[in-house]
């Protein structure tokens, strides 16, 4: 698998995940869960290998 296929499906798992904490009123995951969503988004656009092993590691841990 591919660092951007690996991102992709995290940014999907994590983006349900979003959702779900905030149908739950859980509002410091959210804002922190959003964050990292943005962060790796970000780092995608700037084709930066480096920030996306990082966003890719913070991504996988937010379980």
């Amino acid at each position: 698998m591919s660092l951007i296929a690996g991102m992709n499906e995290e940014l999907n798992r994590d983006r349900e995940l979003l959702q779900q904490y905030q149908q739950i009123g859980g509002l410091f995951a959210f804002t922190i869960l959003k964050a990292k969503i943005k962060e790796a988004e970000d780092s995608i656009a700037s084709g930066n290998v480096v920030r996306m092993l990082i966003a890719y590691k913070t991504l996988k841990n937010s379980k």
